[in-house]
């Protein structure tokens, strides 16, 4: 019986009452349950004692998906696996081991340029340890914090295009100390991309509190279950989803009681995760404000082919909504001064960026959109959705020039048949890959609204027979034969 009470004290996890978790969704609108550290802890113990995997299994599990994210990673950055300059960092227990199989991976997949890093090579865990050693005979390459610091071997001595953030898990204890912040002191100074497994170091896991330094991921993969903790994607990243091979006996164990079904991973190890903050009661407020809208007008603000002319701009057709919000398809140069041109359209209003493909005609006009976004609007965020490679294109402009992307989400776009992309007012655009040119990736859009029910004619109801309840069923939608009530209908 203590033993139980124990158990059940630790997966409270949270003090306090005010605590609520944040809703993750699946690419198809599955809701994912969430996990606080201490059942993350008693998923693992129910796992290794009573269910399976086993530690070695799930670690394994985990270092294989991080390195086919990595790759994806790589891939949307534009760089080839085989010729990019990895940097793996490691921590001592379970997710500096997960980090190590990665990196073994990615090495037996050509990885040249790759060099392992560990923060506490004198205080590996035996699993963890063990990764180490089959690194080791794959041929994998390390060096110490301390060279990683002074960019002594060639592999650092140039810019870094990945780093791999597996310093600290769930384990975090507060602040990180020692070797593992100036692990994550240096990566967050790099200008690479980085992906951390799990949660991003020096982030708790169950609040998503950062008692100190944290990483600053471009991407998250978090393992078995979302955690709690990864609530604000400005922390997170992109937020990844990875099946380890955690059996459904082991959620619903009497200790958890998870509602598991594994059925939104939709057939796929890995798994982009959509978040929704249960608790901010100003987005929900902002959200049912605009499923009240209706596209009222569209706006083309440029449909000249490669260069403006006296008369027309390049690519750009805007869509305003009832509510006023703006969302654009392509960006070509000279864009905002045909948005101020328009007079029926406000730049400050564009919630919505949609890019066709990378052309210049279709995109050099984003950078400084962004740019005066950023001095002249209210912080309101800007979501820009395009082909693989947007991320870089646009970060690469707007960093450099030292301007920000803070109010700026980039979600890049693969596949033939992406799934639909919810805008947030009652209307989707579905991103259909088509054929342009060869070198570029090309996407088209297609806008729905949602279903509208019909005003109902009185009138004409009348004239045709109908009366009294019979006018509210019509109202409702649903047919009805004249004379007839529907008895299963409330009076």
């Amino acid at each position: 019986m203590q033993q139980l009470k124990k158990r059940q004290h630790r997966l409270v996890g949270v003090k306090g009452s005010s605590f609520r978790r944040p809703k993750f969704f699946a690419p198809q609108g599955d809701e994912v349950p969430s996990v606080t550290t201490a059942e993350m802890v008693e998923v693992d113990r129910v796992a290794v004692e009573e269910t399976g995997p086993n530690l070695y299994q799930m670690m394994e599990n985990a270092g294989r998906n991080l390195a086919q994210q990595a790759i994806h990673s790589l891939r949307i950055a534009q760089v080839d696996c085989r010729s990019a300059r990895i940097v793996v960092l490691a921590g001592s227990g379970g997710n500096g081991g997960g980090g190590i199989c990665a990196a073994r991976h990615l090495v037996n997949h050509g990885a040249a340029n790759l060099v392992l890093c560990l923060s506490s090579p004198q205080k590996l865990k035996p699993v963890t340890r063990w990764q180490l050693k089959v690194f080791r005979s794959a041929g994998g390459k390390e060096v110490t914090p301390s060279e990683l610091r002074e960019k002594k071997t060639t592999s650092t001595s140039l810019k870094t295009d990945l780093i791999i953030d597996a310093v600290v898990g769930y384990s975090l204890r507060g602040a990180p100390r020692g070797t593992a912040q100036e692990l994550i002191r240096w990566a967050n100074d790099s200008s690479a991309h980085i992906l951390s497994l799990d949660t991003p170091s020096g982030l708790d896991s169950t609040t998503g509190e950062t008692p100190g330094d944290y990483i600053k991921a471009t991407w998250t993969l978090t393992l078995a279950l979302p955690k709690t903790g990864l609530s604000d994607p400005s922390k997170t990243g992109e937020i990844y989803l990875a099946d380890i091979g955690i059996p459904r006996a082991c959620y619903t164990a009497e200790t958890l009681r998870i509602d598991y079904c594994g059925k939104f991973f939709g057939g796929h190890y890995r798994i982009p995760l959509r978040i929704e903050s249960e608790g901010d009661e100003k987005v929900q407020a902002a959200r049912q404000k605009v499923s009240k809208a209706t596209v009222d007008r569209i706006v083309f603000l440029g449909t000249s082919s490669g260069v403006p002319t006296a008369a027309r701009g390049t690519s750009c057709v805007a869509l305003r909504l009832s509510n006023k919000q703006v969302v654009l398809f392509d960006c070509g140069e000279g864009s905002h001064r045909q948005i101020i041109k328009s007079k029926s359209i406000t730049a400050s209003r564009i919630r919505h960026i949609f890019i066709t493909h990378l052309h210049g005609d279709h995109s050099f006009g984003l950078f400084g959109l962004i740019n005066a976004l950023h001095i002249t609007s209210n912080n309101s965020k800007i979501n820009i959705y395009g082909p693989l490679g947007i991320r870089r294109f646009v970060e690469s402009v707007i960093l450099i020039s030292a301007s920000s992307l803070d109010h700026v989400n980039i979600v890049e776009i693969s596949g033939d048949s992406p799934p639909a992309i919810d805008i947030g007012s009652g209307i989707t655009v579905t991103p259909r890959k088509i054929l342009h040119v060869k070198e570029l990736e090309c996407y088209g859009y297609i806008v729905k609204e949602s279903p509208r029910r019909g005003k109902l004619d009185a009138k004409a109801a009348k004239e045709l027979g109908a009366k009294g309840r019979e006018l509210g069923i019509l109202a409702c939608g649903k047919d009805i034969v004249v004379g007839a009530i529907d008895s299963s209908l409330p009076k």
